[in-house]
């Protein structure tokens, strides 16, 4: 099958490990935890007091924050990432302007790193990087505590950006692997087509899709002839060369609607939406003949034998479809070969592919 949708400019895109809403339950635990801890640190003995005012207030933020992340099921993932990562940057730097002594509090810029790192696009990263730096910086300027010293910025904004690029680095790495674990699960490893596995469900879902929007679907069930002669005289590396050329011509004659897969050890099997009888079987047609032309020259000739069925009558399951098919396969061959059948029990004709 081809692509469905565009995708966005490769290194744009966020991790599709990542689920938004279980950053909105994760950072809205935060805040609200956050909140308590902000609060909950003034009733503790303190060496300086000068600071609680200002504790008070800043936990007015996470408090407001972890509220909304909590009641906004239906915020968009911009926004839900706008208020976890921007919002805990913002509150952060609030905490490091306010707090005495200043002990760890430049450590909870990692939290949003991290979260920055996982959840976001990388432009989303660079941006929210930026903003750590800037409210890091501002927040040091403005900051009372006598334990920062010359190198206290640079120190905090380097360990944020490392951890945020390896997070962001891991989660795009597992990605990648889980894309090429996903291909060998779901595809033909030779022809690239989908596999066996991974088309029937496909053709359940297209059947059942075809019936409730009252649209045709036909599947065009293909058989390279006499393809065990071409293992036994040219060996199966030319075979598989073979395989592959065929392959790539139901790739470049299937449209974004339609279904290829390789289901067999020289079966194939096209699933056409919204195509009736007539079409499936021109459509077949034209690939046999396109076959047959592309190699006549060739060593190895190939041609190919047709079974063509569309769903409608007696037809109304994926199985039974699949069956249809494969018998008009079976005439196809006993009818000597080289030829597109239609089932269908009014009209089952023989259609010769010229060469």
């Amino acid at each position: 099958m081809d692509a469905s949708n565009a995708t966005p400019p490769p290194g744009l895109e966020a991790p599709k490990l990542a689920d938004i809403q279980m950053l909105r339950k994760i950072a809205a635990l935060g805040f609200l935890l956050g909140a308590l801890l902000d609060v909950g640190t003034l009733v503790l003995p303190d060496p300086d007091t000068r600071d609680h005012g200002h504790m008070v207030a800043i936990a007015v933020i996470p408090l407001t924050l972890g509220l909304i992340l909590v009641f906004g099921r239906r915020l968009s993932d911009r926004a839900i990432k706008l208020i976890a990562v921007t919002g805990g940057i913002i509150t952060i730097s609030a905490l490091v302007a306010v707090i005495l002594p200043l002990g760890a509090a430049l450590m909870f810029y990692c939290w949003p790193a991290m979260t920055a790192g996982y959840f976001c696009t990388r432009r989303e990263l660079y941006a929210n990087l930026g903003l750590l730096a800037v409210t890091c910086g501002a927040a040091l300027a403005v900051s009372r505590s006598a334990e920062i010293t010359g190198s206290t910025w640079g120190v905090t904004v380097t360990i944020s950006v490392v951890v945020a690029l390896g997070v962001s680095g891991l989660v795009r790495r597992n990605v990648a692997l889980l894309d090429q674990l996903h291909d060998v699960a779901t595809t033909d490893g030779l022809t690239g087509l989908l596999n066996r596995r991974t088309f029937e469900p496909v053709l359940e879902r297209e059947v059942a899709r075809a019936l409730r929007a009252g649209v045709p679907l036909s599947v065009a069930l293909f058989d390279l002839d006499h393809f065990k002669l071409v293992n036994d005289r040219f060996g199966h590396a030319a075979g598989d060369a073979a395989l592959q050329r065929f392959g790539a011509l139901l790739g470049s004659e299937t449209r974004t609607t339609d279904v290829a897969a390789r289901t067999g050890g020289e079966e194939f099997t096209v699933l056409l939406f919204g195509t009736d009888v007539e079409g499936a079987r021109a459509w077949a047609e034209g690939v046999s003949a396109l076959l047959i032309a592309d190699t006549l020259d060739e060593d190895i000739s190939l041609s190919a034998s047709v079974g063509v069925a569309t769903l409608g009558g007696r037809v109304t399951t994926p199985d039974e479809l699949l069956l249809a098919a494969d018998r008009a396969l079976y005439a196809a061959k006993a009818a000597g070969r080289r030829q597109v059948m239609v089932a269908g029990p009014e009209h089952q004709r023989v259609l010769t592919v010229a060469a």
